[in-house]
């Protein structure tokens, strides 16, 4: 019952694979009885759908044409030789880090889980940037609005002595009145003040750029936590 939704929504993606402007999605289908040991072993029934968000990565290089034009054509070969792949090449007794795997456990069709899938993307990407704008030695690319939101967010916190930099770390600052959970209730009011009921682009995008700064406030405030464990 499954699979012709599966097949559906991978060609959805396979298609945006080939336009290059999106995130490259690949679908795999499991053979449970090989790899029931290891990528099956946590599974609570079959069939079932995960999302493995790519690994972390510090290589900023820069596809070029050749490699973008290769990309394509294993794009165009992927869904036929995959299967295969998985079945014979890869080792039974692999598996995958838990943090990377997300569950769907929603409605089994193709708009609830493209719509999954497409918020599991949106979520890590924004993760992604937070950590290069908490990272004070890595600097926004200029073509990176929301990156460069952060970074100025940051800054406005460092002046405010909300926060403080020592040693290419962020730490709580010493102004009484300048609290991580200040600057927390101000964005909640600021998003209160927001028409949530209009839909018009400008609207739309200030508030998610103030959604964005709540959860950059958030992953701050928990490095700071981090930071002080690993000192004590």
């Amino acid at each position: 019952t499954l699979k012709p939704v599966f097949e559906e929504v991978s060609k959805t993606f396979h298609y945006e694979n080939l336009s290059g402007n999106k995130p490259q999605v690949n679908f795999i289908e499991v053979n449970c009885e090989v790899f029931g040991n290891s990528l099956c072993s946590t599974l609570p029934g079959f069939p079932i759908i995960h999302v493995i968000k790519p690994k972390e990565t510090t290589s900023n290089m820069e596809e070029t044409d050749t490699d973008k034009e290769e990309g394509k054509v294993q794009v165009n070969l992927w869904n036929r030789i995959l299967n295969k792949v998985w079945r014979s090449n890869i080792n039974p007794n692999m598996h995958v880090e838990p943090n990377r795997i997300v569950q769907f456990e929603g409605r089994r069709d193709a708009t609830s889980i493209t719509n999954f899938i497409r918020t599991i993307i949106l979520i890590d990407k924004e993760r992604r940037i937070i950590k290069e704008v908490l990272d004070p030695t890595i600097e926004c690319n200029d073509s990176d609005e929301l990156c460069l939101l952060g970074e100025t967010y940051i800054k406005e916190l460092l002046s405010n002595n909300v926060i403080q930099l020592a040693s290419d770390v962020y730490i709580v600052g010493n102004s009484r009145t300048g609290t991580i959970e200040n600057e927390r209730s101000k964005l909640k009011a600021m998003q209160i003040n927001v028409d949530l009921g209009a839909n018009d682009k400008e609207t739309l995008n200030k508030l998610h750029n103030l959604k964005f700064l709540s959860s950059l406030l958030n992953h701050l405030e928990d490095s700071m936590v981090t930071h002080i464990n690993d000192e004590l």
